[in-house]
């Protein structure tokens, strides 16, 4: 499955389903798509400036909740997304979305610092800089201990996806450890890499991240 993500040309996604029977399109909310705008007074004539609401992007899509959707997501290159109220675009070069778009160069990128990865406004879910599609595009340019930070990162986000079954929270993440395992020449066991297995038996909780969730608190070692 790794080969067939990574050679598709596009994949749309039904970003709002909760189900494989929930249809891709979505009415939207007309304060997103309507047209808004402001009256300008400049010496004695009146100028109106239209406009459109940006969207919260830190709210995690029903699709983007799914285990199985994970790889396929990142893997892919290009995906465009269904939103609730607008198109999201990602690549493996930069991400764009309806509500916000930038006007340098005729760019319709969103606009970031210089330097810093895509990302959507306003959101810490998978498609902030610290985790994008941009990085696993430039893997073979990563040295191994980057690479094995990279990994963690990923399994912190996957983590956080939903699967009907728990027999599957493996396959749902093979196509992702072949990939890294082409590019590392490290060998891959049951979720972990042999090479920094001293790192990677070492988890910690974090009490205010889970609380964040709705998850009880405990107190449990690591």
């Amino acid at each position: 499955m790794a080969d067939v993500y990574r050679n598709v040309q596009i994949t749309l996604a039904a970003g709002v389903s909760d189900d494989d029977d929930g249809g891709i399109f979505k009415s939207v909310d007309k304060e997103h798509v309507g047209p808004n705008y402001v009256t300008i007074t400049d010496e004695g004539e009146e100028h109106q400036v239209y406009m459109r609401s940006a969207i919260c992007h830190s709210e995690m899509l029903p699709l983007a909740e799914r285990g199985w959707i994970f790889q396929e997501r990142l893997l892919c290159r290009r995906y465009l997304i269904f939103a609730r109220d607008e198109l999201q675009w990602e690549c493996l070069e930069d991400v764009a979305c309806s509500c916000q778009h930038s006007t340098s160069q005729n760019s319709v990128f969103n606009p970031r610092e210089e330097g810093r990865d895509p990302y959507f406004p306003n959101t810490d879910s998978i498609n902030s800089d610290k985790f994008t599609k941009a990085k696993l595009a430039k893997l073979d340019e990563l040295a191994n201990e980057d690479l094995g930070d990279l990994w963690q990162l990923l399994i912190t986000e996957y983590s956080l996806r939903k699967l009907t079954f728990p027999k599957y929270k493996l396959p749902a993440l093979a196509s992702m450890a072949r990939v890294f395992e082409g590019v590392s020449g490290d060998k891959y066991v049951e979720g972990l890499w042999l090479s920094k297995l001293h790192n990677d038996l070492i988890w910690e909780r974090d009490p205010e991240f889970s609380e964040s969730l709705g998850r009880p608190r405990f107190n449990v070692p690591s």
